[in-house]
């Protein structure tokens, strides 16, 4: 009898000992020993965690109505680092269409600055700034798969599909790429109409990628994902026309009230994001996905055309006579 009264406290003991993954949720019995703060499935999650002999002190949960959100691990103190990521994926930005009157020269597939000497690559036939360019690394992921369009295609089309092409393109070579973009949330970016008249718009493109044997895992729809994915999760990077995807930094909230902001650096493709006030144990941590200085009334219309949300935060509910 004493025996079985012993195993079972045993097994009490072993259940108190387990705790869930800081970043994916799973329930694990691996706890962070420097920080012993968290606990972490893999090695590959820990990573994420600890880097050069410092803990990240935040780790992720799923809040009604918001969906999976970052949180302080411990109390941290302002201008405290809370994490470092890097870019999955840099591409041009999805504004290739004509706005307000305006025709949009190309966009260089490398740099991102206004290709306007008529340079074009001699494979794709791109536009592109110059041979620097043409032979840059983010260039070589789809150069080859662009040379089989013709040379009549409709380049403006095509370039709504360069990133999304290129993040594919990570994902087919890296499973743990594929992981993390499965990680992240699209938030419904687009409608079902909107899907079905973007492919019906873009099947010949879509049908044409597809043929690439890097892509034979992926359909059209897999297409439309990452694009939502991109259009829900990606920061706009640099002064040029580019867009970047942070996993981990995703995964943090827009509040006009914002505890903690973020420093792109563009040469590495990092961002970093510190405290900007205290932050408590538990508490959400928050950034501001536009600049203050636009104001509410452009800060509020922008989250809801880009982001597809209405903030509901203090300074949004609060009277507003900008014009």
């Amino acid at each position: 009898m004493s025996f079985v009264k012993a195993k079972s406290t045993s097994k009490s003991r072993s259940r108190e000992r387990k705790g869930c993954c800081f970043l994916c949720d799973r329930e694990t019995s691996i706890k962070c020993t420097s920080c012993n703060q968290v606990y972490y499935c893999s090695q590959e999650h820990y990573i994420y965690h600890r880097q050069q002999n410092y803990c990240f002190p935040f780790r992720v949960v799923w809040k009604p109505g918001k969906g999976k959100c970052t949180v302080a691990s411990r109390d941290i103190e302002a201008m405290e680092l809370i994490l470092f990521d890097s870019a999955l994926v840099v591409g041009p930005r999805n504004i290739t269409e004509p706005v307000a009157g305006l025709t949009l020269e190309p966009v260089c597939l490398e740099c991102g600055k206004t290709a306007a000497n008529n340079y074009f690559c001699g494979i794709c036939k791109f536009p592109m700034c110059g041979e620097l360019c043409q032979v840059g690394k983010m260039h070589q992921m789809e150069c080859e798969l662009l040379k089989s369009f013709s040379p009549s295609i409709d380049k403006a089309k095509v370039y709504q599909w360069i990133t999304p092409l290129r993040l594919l393109l990570r994902m087919s070579a890296n499973t743990r790429v594929h992981r993390q973009v499965q990680f992240l949330q699209d938030c419904n970016a687009t409608t079902v109409a909107e899907d079905e008249a973007v492919l019906a718009e873009n099947t010949d493109i879509l049908t044409s990628l597809l043929k690439a044997e890097q892509l034979k895992q992926f359909t059209e729809e897999d297409f439309l994902w990452v694009r939502g994915v991109l259009r829900t999760n990606c920061l706009m990077f640099g002064e040029k026309r580019m867009r970047a995807l942070f996993p981990h930094f995703s995964l943090i909230n827009h509040s006009c009230r914002a505890n903690a902001k973020h420093t792109v650096y563009i040469q590495n493709k990092r961002i970093a994001v510190t405290a900007q006030t205290d932050i408590k144990e538990g508490e959400e941590i928050e950034i501001n996905y536009v600049a203050f200085i636009q104001g509410t009334y452009k800060r509020r219309q922008k989250l809801k055309e880009i982001w597809n949300f209405d903030c509901v935060c203090t300074r949004c509910k609060e009277p507003t006579f900008e014009h």
